[in-house]
């Protein structure tokens, strides 16, 4: 699975929509191997990771602040974030240990190669000055410094491999508040044109794909894509200039099976809903407050989703059955896969 991730909390916002869905009880396969990660409160009030496993509710003693997951298709592994370091885990086994900021991974025979952000010294950004984009392979057990150009501070938020080619991509910061795309392919630099505002990059026919916002309209915005520099517009026009009716913000873009899917929210009437394109053509919208959490397994879409103030989050397939409520405690759920 190709993943540009978003590194942050994805259950802050809550509206009130209609939960108008269809109940189904009896999980498919895909569903038996699905994985949910989330964070819960323990009885001591410490922030720690929550699992739901197979359909089954896994409270670990894994402490910790953002958790993301990957599959080799065998087992299940979890990138975890904990203070000063980052801990990967085959299951629920601790695998290494990493003195660095990683926000992506991908996991081939076993072995996990991550990227991220380190100090000049490999160690923890201590402050949005003092880090730069780095690769780590736990074959070798080395961090690599990526080309940084010109650029002081840069990082890196997205890897994935695909033909045995290498793409990561990332962030180098002009300013606190400006920032300009980067990418290596099979780590050398990579010249590539964002759009406006960008969000997020994933790779889609050996192409980095650049996904974000532009302006358009008195004050709003559209869903846009650049690939090659050749720049295009997702989202229907007519909403940008509409005042009931427009895009919030992009959330996150995945690739599977050569599919692009794009995840934005929008404003529908002073109600939130999600809208996931496939491959730039609308394919799923649902009433959420969520979410950039969602996975693909065959012709199934399936998202987490809390599409009404006060309720639970919920696992949706296809934006409108109902396969699981997840727990009250778990404070936010981050990461959804299939083994």
């Amino acid at each position: 699975m190709k993943k540009c991730f978003i590194f942050a909390a994805v259950l802050g916002l809550f509206v009130a929509c209609d939960r108008s869905k269809v109940e189904d009880p009896t999980p498919q396969q895909d569903e038996k191997n699905m994985y949910v990660a989330g964070l819960y409160k323990d009885s001591l009030n410490q922030q720690k990771i929550y699992l739901c496993e197979e359909q089954t509710d896994v409270y670990t003693n894994i402490e910790g602040t953002d958790v993301i997951l990957r599959t080799d298709g065998s087992a299940m592994y979890s990138m975890v974030l904990n203070g000063q370091v980052c801990n990967f885990y085959k299951d629920t086994t601790l695998k290494i240990t990493v003195p660095f900021y990683a926000m992506d991974f991908y996991v081939e025979n076993g072995n996990i190669t991550a990227v991220g952000a380190a100090n000049l010294d490999l160690g923890f950004p201590a402050a949005i000055t003092d880090y730069n984009a780095v690769q780590f392979s736990s074959v070798s057990e080395n961090i690599t410094f990526l080309d940084n150009q010109e650029y002081s501070t840069s990082k890196a938020s997205y890897i994935c491999k695909e033909n045995n080619n290498v793409y990561i991509g990332g962030y180098a910061f002009l300013t606190s508040s400006a920032q300009k795309v980067m990418a290596w392919l099979n780590s050398s630099y990579e010249n590539i044109t964002a759009v406006q505002y960008p969000k997020c990059i994933a790779v889609q026919n050996g192409k980095f794909v650049v996904i974000g916002t532009k302006s358009y309209g008195s004050g709003k915005s559209v869903v846009a894509m650049n690939v090659n520099d050749v720049e295009t517009i997702i989202s229907d026009t007519a909403t940008a200039v509409s005042s009931s009716v427009f895009i919030s913000d992009v959330l996150s873009a995945k690739v599977f099976n050569n599919d692009l899917y794009i995840c934005a929210t929008e404003n529908f009437n002073n109600d939130i809903r999600v809208i996931i394109w496939k491959n730039g053509v609308e394919y799923i919208t649902y009433p959420s407050t969520l979410s950039a959490v969602f996975t693909v397994k065959g012709t199934e879409l399936f998202s987490v989703t809390k599409g009404k103030l006060g309720a639970d989050p919920y696992i949706l397939r296809n934006g409108a059955t109902e396969i699981k409520t997840l727990p009250t405690n778990v404070t936010s759920i981050t990461d959804i896969c299939i083994k």
